[in-house]
């Protein structure tokens, strides 16, 4: 193992008594990524033992390594934490989950899963921020299964934010299924509190990696004054001659933005920061990715089920993501050529969010100067084509149109061309989007026709959620 200069996290909070949040958040967002990490492999990995002694600070104060994976084991579905010689616990007692620790039903084997890793960690961010072991208190190690059961997880001290409090939340659930995953932590508002930007004030363009096209925004690679190597994409934002620095088309655009930056989900690209150069330009900041668009790895080519079905889980959990956080996002133009398939690992990132906006129920898809729908018109659904109420013609984006979208680009996957490539004029295309979605090829399974069938209803109402797809037998 390579050889680190540093201290545990548990000698660290001795030293220091307890932790300032900025610090919990620091090394809350190392572990989360780790854990991110480990949990996405296939098959996943779970630590089984996460604890503060299990932790090190580097020597630089603001660096964590998660350490000691003697426990850790490959998960298929879940495994036990007792074995068959030994029914004592494996780990730390202060550290498990309920469920590893007996409930309701001991008759029941309990097993370790990433929620037992995810509960072990929100223990750890007790013991930051209270300076003291999870159960310190009930003395003998034998009678917190006891205390457990009876009051849950522990408290945060008086003083703690509401923040810090609602992300422990998070963490401690006593139901294994209503943890966030460490995907999901990663995008919470305590998080997102503390995160440093990439820049300090400056940075250098490398190389034009696409943009220069009308209504196109540049996207660079660059180095930031920091060292750090990232993308930015620059944004000229629609702004009146004569408007005021703080006008409200440019207050809203940037706002929409920096919300984006606190996404954090393994398959969508992370947004670092933005930074505004004038009133009427701002620069996004994201991470740098190395790979090629979904369209250019079909290449006018139908692709095995094996991989469709494993594209589409990985958007499928990107719009989960989206769709049902607190403040649900839409991304308005899921379409191939805004995936990206990564060139060393082939995971999927969703990309391209420049017409993502929060959602208030439904938003519409038009602007107040234009009746002229935003995205991809192969992509859209047709609700967005041709709305149901004829008097307001400004269609109305939902949940509903993502997935269409998205079916779209299951479509594009198994039969290697874009939805209706055939026809050539936008009201062609627009007439048969409003006859229903494109038939996919005879030779495509019937489990991939259902999913297909249930992105693709033309009544919005009717398709399933990302949520209730994730379940579907064909991506099962």
């Amino acid at each position: 193992m390579e050889l680190l200069d540093g201290c545990s996290l548990d000698t660290f909070i001795t030293k220091s008594s307890k932790l300032d949040e900025e610090t919990i958040g620091l090394f809350s967002t190392q572990i989360c990524s780790a854990l991110a990490y480990i949990h996405s492999q296939e098959p996943p990995l779970i630590h089984r033992d996460i604890n503060c002694r299990n932790i090190v600070v580097l020597a630089d104060k603001t660096r964590i390594k998660l350490v000691d994976f003697g426990l850790s084991i490959k998960l298929e579905q879940s495994v036990s934490h007792i074995s068959a010689s030994n029914p004592e616990p494996k780990g730390t007692m202060p550290f498990m989950a309920p469920e590893l620790l007996g409930g309701k039903d001991d008759s029941s084997n309990p097993h370790y899963s990433k929620s037992s890793d995810i509960w072990a960690f929100g223990c750890s961010v007790y013991q930051m921020a209270s300076g003291e072991l999870p159960f310190s208190e009930c003395g003998n190690r034998y009678n917190i299964p006891e205390q457990l059961q009876k009051n849950g997880a522990p408290r945060l001290p008086n003083g703690c934010s509401t923040e810090l409090r609602a992300f422990y939340d998070c963490c401690t659930a006593r139901e294994p299924k209503d943890r966030k995953s460490a995907g999901d932590l990663l995008g919470h508002k305590f998080l997102a509190l503390f995160e440093s930007p990439p820049i300090l004030c400056d940075w250098e363009n490398i190389r034009l990696l696409s943009g220069e096209g009308a209504g196109c925004a540049d996207i660079h690679e660059v180095l930031t004054d920091k060292q750090i190597k990232c993308a930015t994409k620059t944004l000229k934002l629609q702004v009146q001659q004569g408007d005021q620095p703080n006008n409200a088309s440019s207050i809203n655009a940037i706002t929409s933005d920096r919300n984006l930056c606190r996404l954090r989900h393994d398959n969508i690209v992370k947004f670092l920061h933005i930074a505004e150069k004038d009133h009427a330009t701002c620069v996004v900041f994201m991470e740098l990715l190395e790979g090629v668009t979904l369209e250019t790895y079909i290449d006018k080519k139908p692709l095995a089920e094996r991989y469709i079905r494993k594209f589409s889980k990985q958007i499928c959990s990107a719009l989960k993501y989206i769709h049902n956080l607190d403040e649900p996002v839409i991304h308005r133009n899921i379409n191939c050529s805004n995936i990206l398939i990564l060139s060393e690992t082939k995971k999927v990132k969703l990309i391209g969010f420049g017409l993502a906006i929060k959602l208030d129920n439904l938003v519409s898809h038009a602007n107040d100067n234009s009746a002229t729908p935003k995205g991809t018109l192969a992509f859209m659904s047709p609700e967005l084509i041709a709305p149901d109420d004829p008097i307001n013609r400004s269609a109305l984006y939902s949940k509903g149109s993502d997935i269409w979208a998205f079916g779209c680009s299951v479509f594009q996957m198994a039969s290697g061309i874009r939805p209706f490539d055939d026809i050539k004029s936008m009201f062609g295309i627009g007439k048969k989007i409003n006859e229903g979605a494109p038939a996919l090829p005879t030779s495509c399974s019937a489990e991939l026709s259902e999913f297909y069938k249930f992105c693709t209803f033309k009544n919005r109402n009717q398709r399933k959620s990302a949520t209730e797809l994730m379940e579907h037998d064909f991506l099962v």
